[in-house]
Parts: structure tokens; sequence; C-alpha cells
């Protein structure tokens, strides 16, 4: 009764009107300040507010300014015709012309339809391809089709164990031929995988793999497995073992499957999984495509399974028939004599990450 009195919130603002207090010299300042026609504010927007009049006075370009000025039309005339049980979240910002643009964009011709998840694409470069180097690391490599009859080694015993699509299967790998095998073979017996890196503190690793309710745990470590609870697979005991039952197709599974589930630094809190299904990777990879290529090529993997760029990193070269080079850390770059051992390795591309870098452009 008092909301419907008082009428639409735009009559009673100025009587709300926040007070902004000044904080220590060095504090950041506001970017939206609500003053009145007297007062003096550096923000770059500004609600000047005189009486029942609000003035919004703004420092932008002219095309962001209109779009801001048609957004505010929008949403104050909604406002105006509301009635008080409206949820403000619940109208409109977007004005005319930029509703508009919207309509046209979702109007445009789809991309490529999704043909299969990431191990189904890797399948079929292998079976395409088998005899081309798909991995290299501290100087041993496979070809797609031996990678290709490792990981499906790795599902087959995944799926014994009682894996089923939609399940989180750990991945606890140093970076190297194993960890890739381990990652295909979860994806080929239809589950998603959750980096569990050796490194990181046990309680950390207990409370990723108690959250996602891990029945397995893939690993290259399994008699130092920091987790325990999950049975352990040993991914080099299985993946090399001739004699080890394989899995004839790789488990089919559609855009809306889980690939993966990454836990968040938990910097705020408990960290988080974030859940990440093969359609928004497919859609990802596509995106990149016309930046990154898709004719052949080496690319040097540099950065952790639990840092999501890896996916970028392992997967564009694998779905595209390219060399994937795994970096070896630090201790592996020292500089050796001339001529004793050393290795010319042809580049495409590789990312590295730079702390110094100024204006956000860290990796480029």
């Amino acid at each position: 009764a008092e909301a419907a009195r008082r009428g639409p919130i735009l009559a009673d603002l100025a009587q709300r009107m926040p007070v902004q207090v000044d904080g220590p010299p060095d504090a950041p300042r506001a970017s939206i300040a609500i003053v009145g026609p007297d007062d003096h504010t550096d923000a770059p927007v500004r609600f000047v507010v005189e009486g029942r009049e609000i003035t919004v006075a703004m420092r932008a370009e002219e095309a962001t300014a209109a779009a801001v000025r048609d957004g505010l039309a929008a949403f104050v005339a909604a406002l105006e015709t509301a009635d008080a049980h409206t949820a403000t979240g619940s109208l409109p910002v977007v004005g005319a012309g930029e509703r508009a643009e919207l309509a046209a964009l979702g109007g445009a011709a789809a991309g490529p339809a999704f043909v299969g998840g990431l191990h189904q694409r890797f399948a079929a470069i292998a079976a395409a391809q088998p005899d081309t180097v798909a991995v290299v690391h501290r100087g041993r490599d496979l070809t797609y089709g031996e990678l290709d009859r490792r990981a499906r080694r790795i599902g087959a015993r995944l799926v014994d164990a009682g894996v089923v699509p939609g399940d989180l299967v750990g991945v606890a790998t140093a970076p190297g031929i194993d960890m890739i095998t381990g990652v295909l073979g979860v994806l080929m017996a239809g589950a998603a995988y959750v980096p569990l890196d050796p490194r990181f503190p046990r309680e950390r690793l207990a409370f990723m793999a108690e959250d996602a309710a891990m029945k397995v745990i893939v690993t290259d470590d399994a008699a130092h497995l920091p987790v325990r609870g999950p049975v352990a697979i040993d991914i080099a005991a299985v993946a090399t073992d001739p004699d080890a039952a394989e899995l004839a197709v790789p488990v089919a599974v559609g855009p809306d499957a889980l690939a993966y589930v990454m836990y968040t630094s938990g910097s705020t809190g408990r960290p988080k999984g974030v859940m990440v299904e093969h359609g928004n990777v497919d859609s990802f990879l596509r995106a990149m495509e016309p930046h990154l290529g898709t004719d052949d090529g080496v690319w040097l993997s540099v950065t952790t399974l639990s840092f999501d760029i890896s996916v970028l990193e392992l997967f564009h070269p694998l779905v595209h028939g390219w060399k994937v080079v795994l970096y070896e850390g630090l201790a592996a770059m020292r500089p050796k004599a001339p001529g004793r051992g050393s290795t010319r390795l042809d580049m495409s591309l590789f990312f590295f990450g730079s702390e110094g870098a100024e204006g956000g452009g860290e990796y480029e």
C-alpha cells in the first residue's frame, strides 16, 4: 500500500538520494554518482537531482552516450507505467535502436553444426591420419593412431570401473603424454575430466574430489596419489598394455554433455567448480579457427591443465591434426653445449603470459 501511494520509483528518488562520504585520498572514486545541482564530483556518470527532475550527465564517446541515452529512455518509460510489484530487474534497459541491431544479429546464419565431442573429433582425425605425430614430450612422441589406442584403453577401463556418461573423473598427472592420454580417455568414456594438479595443497585436492563426487581418478603416480577414496587407475599401466581392452567406439555425446570442470582459486571463499559443456568448447574452438588457422602446424603447449587456456592449447591442434609439443618446465630449458643433443622445433604458434605487459595485453 505504501509503495502504491508513493507511485513510480522516480517520484521519490530525490528523497532517497544516497550521501557520498569522502574516503582516504587514495581511495578509488565511484564511476557513478547521484548529486545535487550544486555538488561537484569527478565521476564520469552523474545523476543530477533537482527537486523532482533528474538530469544525466556523462563523459563518453558519442556512440556510447547515445546508447546510454536510449537505454535510459526505455528504462524510464517502463518505470513510469510499471506497477508497485514489478521488479526493476525485469524492465528493459535497451533502446529501440540497439534492440533492432540485436534482432538483426539474432537472424544471422548459424555456425557449423555440432558434429561430436572433443574426443569424437580427435578420433576422426586419428582414423584419417594415424601415422601423423600427435604429441611430443621429452624426446618421446606418439602418433595419432597410438594416442587414440591408448585413450581407448583408458576409456574401456573407466567403463569397467563403473564410470557412466556425465560422471566427473579426476586427472592427477604432471604435464606429459600420460596427461593427454588420461584426458582423452576420460572423454572417450563419455565422462568429464577434472584437473587435479599434484602440486596443489592436499586439502584443496581433497575438497575438489569430494565436491565433484569423484568415483575414479586417473593418474601417473598411483602410489603417491594425494587423494584417498576414489579408485586410482594408473594411466601408463593401462594405456601401454597391448592386451588391455579398448573401446570399439568412443561414447557419443551431445553439445549439452559436460566436457570438463575446473575449480576456481577459492581466493574469495571455497573453490567453485565451473562446468563447461562440449558445445561450449566446440563453439570456442570454431571461433578461433579464423585467427589460428586449420592448416598443418606445431603448437607449444605451456599452460597447466588446471587453467582453461590449456583447452585451446591441447584441443585446437588435436582436432585439426597438428603436432602438440608439451613444455617440459624450466629445468629442462637449461642451455646445452652447442651440438650436443640440441633439436630444432619449428613452432607455428604458442602463447605465453607476461605479467609486465601494460594495457591488458598479457597474451599478445
